[in-house]
């Protein structure tokens, strides 16, 4: 018989707290990560601005598990100080705040960020997994070896990605006498100059980690100019600027004058998910404003409605 201290301990089990979190069993776990790949749909949204975004969305079942990843194993990954965008206790707001009153504000955007964004880059990130842990994980919330657009786990896991880089950035940025933030693929400066070769310099960080630049201009925003940050204005405070706040109560006014779907269709608004995604962005701003604004648009919703209702019962020769 072997003496006890020298029996091989049992190898640990690498998948225990995946299992735990997520309240499957090995099998279960096996197949999700077999099957990941292929629970994805993909379909255009309108963004606030009307422009398409290309999402790429996980079916409820994994959308279910990549949740509980998030909220269980990854949230509590620190992200750079500098990240604001889909962290806890961060916003449009605050990423606006930090550049309150600067005579030069100085944007980027970074191009396809979470398309960008690698398994490879994510891995060295997730702090506190083991080697099998992190193939799981990383095998559930990629697809085709990059970050969805549409899984919930992508805008944290991509903040980790680019941990490194913000680390480069806040540093040049506090040598260079500039403030810093990030708010998703969004690059904000501020300060009271723009150094020489500023472009050069954000490009290359950002070259060095994998990223692109959206475009191969600095946006530079004076004092004496409208300063937008998040689309937010922040040249003596963050507010919302005029002319949204104009333009959403213009098309509310004409919905009440003319109906709901002709007051969208001249403001350019495909349906009322995009006024409602731009009053929702008012009301992060000024909550009092977007609470009046989204109440009105849900006036206007049930009258057009009970609208429709009253037509669906008339006989089809009176409809």
């Amino acid at each position: 018989m072997i003496p006890g201290h020298l029996v091989p301990p049992l190898p640990p089990d690498p998948l225990r707290r995946v299992r735990a979190a997520l309240r499957l069993d090995d099998a279960q776990l096996v197949e999700l990560a077999r099957t990941a790949e292929s629970r994805y749909r993909r379909f255009p949204r309108v963004k606030a601005s009307g422009k398409l975004r290309w999402i790429t969305a996980p079916d409820d079942a994994l959308k279910a598990a990549q949740r509980q990843i998030l909220d269980v194993l990854l949230a509590d990954m620190p992200v750079h100080a500098a990240a604001h965008g889909f962290v806890s206790g961060r916003s449009i707001i605050s990423n606006a705040a930090a550049h309150v009153g600067q005579t030069f504000v100085i944007g980027y955007d970074l191009r396809d960020f979470f398309g960008t964004t690698t398994a490879a880059a994510v891995r060295p990130h997730l702090d506190g997994l083991d080697a099998a842990e992190r193939d799981w994980v990383l095998a559930v919330c990629t697809r085709e070896g990059v970050l969805p657009q549409g899984a919930p786990t992508s805008p944290h896991l991509a903040n980790l990605a680019f941990r490194d880089a913000d680390v480069e950035l806040a540093a040049w940025a506090q040598e260079s006498g500039l403030r810093y933030t990030r708010y998703a693929d969004d690059l904000c400066f501020s300060g009271g100059r723009v150094p020489e070769a500023m472009h050069d310099h954000i490009k290359r960080v950002c070259g060095a980690y994998g990223y692109r630049l959206a475009g191969e201009k600095t946006r530079v925003l004076r004092r004496d100019r409208s300063q937008r940050v998040t689309g937010l204005v922040v040249n003596a405070r963050v507010c919302v600027p005029r002319t949204e706040r104009r333009l959403l109560r213009a098309v509310l006014h004409d919905a009440r004058a003319r109906g709901l779907p002709q007051a969208l269709a001249r403001a350019g608004m495909v349906d009322t998910h995009v006024l409602r995604g731009r009053i929702g962005f008012v009301a992060q701003a000024d909550a009092a404003l977007g609470a009046a604004l989204l109440t009105e648009l849900d006036g206007l919703m049930a009258v057009h409605h009970a609208g429709l209702a009253e037509v669906a019962c008339l006989p089809p020769t009176m409809r």
